[in-house]
């Protein structure tokens, strides 16, 4: 599970990869600030914070939680491009406070 969240946004089915982030900054998304994956002992989370209610962009925000959810690419070289942030946080994840928690 903790390999899958940092993949979350790199292409789906419908969507290749690189063309998420321009597509979410046309509705005033920013990648990063209001995009999110993550990873729990019991929960793969993804997140998008749309900016408004209007129905283009709640259509395109879930058309991308879909792909998302059911359609992610797992390409080998965008894995391997994404393995210094999963090895990272799987480093965290290891410390004794976060064990605790």
């Amino acid at each position: 599970a903790h390999s899958i969240a940092p993949m979350a946004f790199n292409g789906t089915t419908n969507v290749p990869e690189g063309e998420m982030v321009p597509l979410l900054a046309r509705y005033g998304l920013a990648f990063g600030p209001d995009t999110n994956a993550f990873t729990s002992r019991e929960v793969v989370g993804y997140q998008l914070s749309l900016p408004t209610t209007e129905e283009q962009v709640v259509d395109t925000g879930l058309f991308l939680m879909r792909g998302t959810a059911a359609e992610m690419v797992f390409d080998p070289e965008s894995l391997e491009r994404e393995r210094g942030i999963i090895l990272g946080e799987e480093r965290y994840r290891n410390t004794p406070i976060r064990r605790f928690f």
